[in-house]
């Protein structure tokens, strides 16, 4: 753990504030997990958040006031600080987002770098990696890519889910052209080079498989292939404000001014299946869609009078409306812009983020999909900077300014919400030398069983049990029985040893039950982050 000392008057003040929060939460509780804000002697603003490492950690960056990126455990509570602190990206560098990947070695940053000054920028693309910082190395860059030029212009990237490729975009205003780099996740290397001509930059979104990359080059959408050939480039009206894709690159959700469309992308053609149409006055913003390509979201914001936010959820089969949510503005009154929208892997559950318009109304909603309903709303301290939901839709990483955005602030917040849906859950992380803590509950066990060990290439039904055992079935296999309560929930508690050798190993726990007389497993699997 690196570059905490300045916090520690933060955090203990930050600690008594939540300790009857956490006193009262049980693992199973929905609520506030743990926060992490600044102070004023070390002001900072976080403004961009993604869970990685198969949801074990939140990569969280700040890019207003001290520049600077974390990684944080999930399991925790109360006020906690991250595992690993980089606060000294250097002077002239400005943080404009983070990406990570499903291995805690894969935590990627896009910074603008002045040269030689905030006219002239190079845009670079950096790996950190978690599991090197555990065994005593620095918490810096493993590599960088620089794109080549210096500019004044927008920068974009993505990684896929794995953390193998990673795309980056950056508008060059000497030349008139966006470059697109395709890099190597473990290396750096450069895979594929594209040059389009354009004099602007929009959003750019990356397939969660890597297979396909798409972006917005003024008023053209351009899709490319991974070899960076051009497979689409073709002006929309209205032209893409906002670009989502599903986990294989082939539906594709564009939102523009009082227009949503949805794209097929097929070898060789884009198709337009449908179109969901909005007032003139209002832009589709932030749009979603799930890796299963079930569900699709909007987030449609009235940009003249700035205040009105309406949210949208969409069955993508028959696209029929499942949620239609509207929060008003007050004319005049602070402004509420979209800042995220999310949704869990399986399209079950879908989140959105504002800014808020400074009042009790919530920055961040919650909709369970197949009920139409709202699971939770949360009235933040200031506005929503960015938000990511994990794949189960049961955990929320969000991350706020101290007070609204139009409101001078200099610090802010990282939260970790869980709404307590899970069957089994880490109650601390993972850290060599120290303990696998854990919970699980089953209404009507008499007996808890946690197993611990490799994912299986596929998960199997043992006869005579009820669900699926998602561990391979061998030696590495470990199984330790607890007590329940009568609720039906026990603890687990072992330790982890010391051997440098479990770092970055790849185990995962899963939890099952007796329940009259049968075993029961658990739907809930844990990946193991140790480090």
């Amino acid at each position: 753990m690196h570059d905490h000392a300045p916090r520690a008057a933060r955090a203990l003040l930050a600690a008594l504030v939540l300790s009857s929060v956490a006193a009262a939460q049980g693992p199973f509780a929905p609520g506030l997990r743990w926060l992490d804000g600044a102070d004023l002697l070390t002001p900072w603003i976080p403004t961009h958040v993604a869970f990685g490492a198969h949801d074990g950690l939140v990569w969280v960056g700040a890019g207003t006031g001290a520049q600077r990126v974390g990684a944080y455990d999930v399991p925790g509570s109360g006020a906690v600080l991250p595992s690993e602190l980089d606060a000294t990206l250097g002077a002239g560098v400005d943080l404009v987002d983070v990406a990570a990947g499903d291995d805690a070695a894969r935590l990627f940053t896009l910074t603008q770098r002045e040269d030689p000054d905030i006219f002239h920028r190079r845009t670079e693309v950096a790996r950190r990696d978690l599991f090197a910082a555990a065994q005593g190395a620095p918490f810096a860059p493993v590599w960088t890519h620089d794109l080549g030029f210096t500019a004044n212009g927008p920068a974009r990237f993505g990684c896929d889910d794995a953390g193998a490729v990673v795309v980056v975009a950056a508008w060059d205003d000497q030349l008139g052209r966006v470059r697109v780099d395709r890099l190597d996740g473990a290396t750096g290397a450069l895979l594929a080079r594209t040059d389009l001509a354009g004099a602007s930059l929009g959003p750019l979104a990356l397939a969660a498989d890597g297979s396909c990359t798409a972006l917005v080059v003024d008023a053209r959408l351009v899709l490319l292939a991974p070899d960076g050939a051009v497979e689409h480039d073709q002006v929309y009206a209205p032209a893409p404000a906002s670009l989502a894709f599903d986990g294989a690159g082939h539906w594709l959700v564009v939102g523009g001014v009082g227009l949503v469309r949805v794209l097929e992308h097929v070898p060789g053609a884009v198709l337009e299946l449908t179109t969901r149409g909005g007032p003139a006055d209002e832009v589709a913003a932030r749009v979603g869609i799930s890796a299963n390509a079930q569900t699709w979201a909007v987030a449609w914001w009235r940009f003249q009078a700035r205040d009105n936010l309406r949210y949208e959820v969409l069955d993508a089969a028959t696209n029929a409306l499942v949620v239609s949510d509207a929060w008003q503005g007050v004319p005049g009154g602070l402004q509420n812009a979209p800042a995220g929208v999310r949704l869990s892997r399986d399209g079950a559950r879908a989140a959105f983020a504002s800014w808020g318009k400074g009042d009790a109304a919530p920055e961040v909603v919650l909709y369970d999909v197949p009920s139409a309903s709202a699971v939770w709303t949360l009235d933040l301290p200031g506005s929503a900077m960015d938000l990511d939901l994990d794949a189960t839709g049961t955990r929320l990483a969000v991350v706020t300014k101290g007070l609204h955005a139009n409101l001078a602030s200099s610090t802010g917040e990282v939260r970790l919400y869980d709404t307590g849906e899970r069957d089994l859950t880490l109650l601390a992380p993972t850290r060599l030398g120290g303990s696998l803590q854990a919970a699980a509950r089953r209404p009507g066990a008499n007996l808890a069983l946690y197993l611990a060990g490799v994912r299986a290439g596929a998960p199997w039904a043992p006869p005579g049990a009820l669900g699926q055992l998602a561990l391979a079935r061998d030696a590495r296999l470990h199984v330790w029985a607890r007590p329940v309560d009568a609720t039906g929930e026990s603890l687990l508690a072992v330790g982890l040893g010391t051997s440098p050798g479990l770092v970055g190993s790849r185990y995962a726990l899963q939890a099952a039950h007796r329940v009259g007389g049968q075993l029961v497993f658990g739907e809930t699997t844990v990946d193991l982050l140790i480090h």
